[in-house]
């Protein structure tokens, strides 16, 4: 092999490899687009559950508050969540309006989907403190409450949503 055809197999051999780095860097590129894409719609979907219309409020195995929307803390008069997420707990409270939810809780914790209609809300009876005032504010209110599963299928959180609007 002369030295001309060396360069050109040295040549060839570059081109193949440029290409190959081209191919791989569009494969992370699409990657990472994607990868984009989905931080995106987690941001997306996080907003969208912090701003639906509808108050919306998770609970823990153990019945602590794990999180609330904007809209529940607006119907609560609450400014900020750091008052009740993480120190309410429902199964903590014995007046008649938490220990309805309290029940549903338990049940979507053992994977039922619970539909209660035509009742107070007591998730919006916060006061000022953020303790519960022993009220409703809502007279007739439709809930549901539904289990979460964590990523290995265990039921790890019960999600209420109030579905009817403040009255």
């Amino acid at each position: 092999m002369d030295s001309s055809d060396a360069k050109r197999q040295l040549l060839h051999e570059l081109m193949e490899t440029q290409k190959a780095i081209k191919e791989k860097l569009a494969v992370q590129d699409q990657m990472i687009k994607r990868f984009q894409e989905l931080i995106a719609k987690g941001d997306l979907l996080a907003q969208i559950i912090d701003y639906f219309p509808f108050p919306m409020a998770v609970f823990s195995s153990d019945g602590r508050l794990r999180m609330v929307n904007h809209t529940l803390l607006a119907a609560a008069n609450l400014s900020d969540s750091e008052d009740i997420v993480g120190k309410y707990n429902v199964f903590s409270h014995s007046s008649y309006l938490e220990n309805w939810i309290a029940e549903a809780i338990k049940r979507a914790l053992a994977g039922e989907t619970i539909f209660l209609t035509n009742h107070e809300a007591p998730l919006m009876s916060f006061g000022e403190t953020g303790q519960p005032t022993g009220r409703g504010i809502t007279i007739h209110q439709e809930t549901v409450v539904f289990p979460l599963m964590d990523n290995n299928g265990t039921i790890s959180h019960a999600v209420v949503v109030l579905i009817n609007q403040q009255h």
